[in-house]
């Protein structure tokens, strides 16, 4: 699953996938690599098509880019999505940023509360920045319990590094998720 990471470097914040993401997927490519080399010096090439689908599938995995960049020197927020090369980039300034929002929900439910149990309603956590225009871009949407916190914390940390106010739903709780 992807998680997002939150990184200081040089004043600048950064939120986004980490360096371990695409560490483990340029392995696996390197190691389907290997191994089809060394079966196609003994081999023909007949058997070669799904191994290279693989190799070709995790180099795509591995260039995937999501990432937020929160510099306050520039007053500027920029974010960033997609392939190395194919990626779309939108900035905006921190003047234009009305606030952060940190949300819970449960899929198929209407009230957080809700005691039903089902692996369908489970909950989730939702962070978004609302511009003055009346976008709202969502940051993260997450599984309550594979954050573990982080992205409250993070929710936090950036907006009180950009100067605005971060609005919640609700304080959580442990016993919520179970």
């Amino acid at each position: 699953m992807l998680k997002l990471h939150l990184t200081e470097k040089d004043g600048v914040l950064y939120y986004g996938i980490g360096r371990l993401f695409r560490a483990v997927y340029l392995f696996f490519a390197v190691v389907i690599i290997i191994g089809a080399g060394t079966y196609l010096s003994e081999n023909d090439t007949s058997n070669m098509v799904l191994p290279m689908v693989f190799v070709v599938i995790m180099l795509l995995a591995a260039g995937y880019r999501e990432q937020w960049v929160f510099d306050r020197e520039r007053q500027l927020v920029s974010y960033r999505i997609g392939l190395v090369f194919l990626s779309r980039r939108r900035e905006f300034s921190f003047n234009e940023i009305e606030a952060f929002e940190l949300n819970h929900f449960k899929k198929g439910q209407k009230e957080v509360t809700s005691k039903i149990k089902s692996r369908a309603n489970r909950l989730y956590t939702t962070y978004a920045v609302t511009l003055l225009s009346g976008e709202i871009h969502d940051i993260e949407i997450i599984r309550h319990k594979k954050s573990a916190g982080r992205t409250e914390q993070a929710a936090v940390t950036i907006a009180s590094y950009c100067g605005k106010p971060l609005s919640q739903d609700m304080e959580i709780t442990e016993d919520i998720e179970k």
